[in-house]
Formats: C-alpha cells, sequence, structure tokens
C-alpha cells in the first residue's frame, strides 16, 4: 500500500505508518493478511508466507557472497536445475556418499 511515515519528534530512526492512500492505478499486491512481501519493481521479490515457507526470486541475477563459512541444511530432498553450464571451483571438494551421473563423464586431470 501507499503510506505516509511520520517520525516521532524528527527521529529518522523511528517511523510508522500515518495514511493509506488508495487508487485504481496503482492498486496494492494481492499479499495475505499475515504476510510480508518484498517487491521491487523490475519483479524480484522476498516473501514470507503464512505457511512458513520463504520464497525468493530474482528476475535478473543473484548474487550471494559470504566472508565466512557459509552452510546449508536440507531435513529433506533438495534440488538444482541449471539450463545453462554449471561450474564450480574449490581448493578441495569432499562428498561422503554415493554418487549417480547420468549421462556422459569427462574427467580432465590425475586420478
Amino acid at each position: 500500500d501507499a503510506v505516509e511515515i511520520d517520525f516521532q519528534e524528527d527521529d529518522g530512526g523511528n517511523g510508522c505508518a500515518g495514511w493509506r492512500f488508495y487508487n485504481d492505478v496503482e492498486r496494492p499486491l494481492p499479499c495475505p493478511s499475515g504476510e510480508f512481501w518484498l517487491v521491487h519493481k523490475h519483479g524480484s521479490t522476498l516473501k514470507f508466507m503464512n505457511d512458513g515457507n520463504v520464497e525468493l526470486r530474482a528476475s535478473k541475477h543473484l548474487n550471494v557472497t559470504v566472508e565466512g563459512d557459509a552452510q546449508i541444511n536440507v531435513e529433506g530432498d533438495a534440488r538444482l536445475d541449471v539450463t545453462g553450464k554449471l561450474n564450480s571451483r574449490a581448493a578441495q571438494w569432499n562428498h561422503n556418499g554415493p554418487v549417480k551421473i547420468n549421462g556422459n563423464t569427462v574427467i580432465d586431470g590425475a586420478l
């Protein structure tokens, strides 16, 4: 919604929504009550849903930089679909568990 932000005693760090404005041209998004959506004018979105799911969608490129360690835990299945090439680079790559490869395999280097 289009809102007016008011600041108490000119404190720029603590604003609150004072008025809501409506018109038929710039209608608010259909965000369900209780959900929180950030939507950019170019289509990128970050949505926190009522069911606990989180959706991040980049309309162009998504760049993630971690200056320390990163860990991702998935308590179910995970899938990565890439329509172009997938490149990875690491000083060492360790894998625990079976590996299944469907398709041609090219190894360039010593085993």
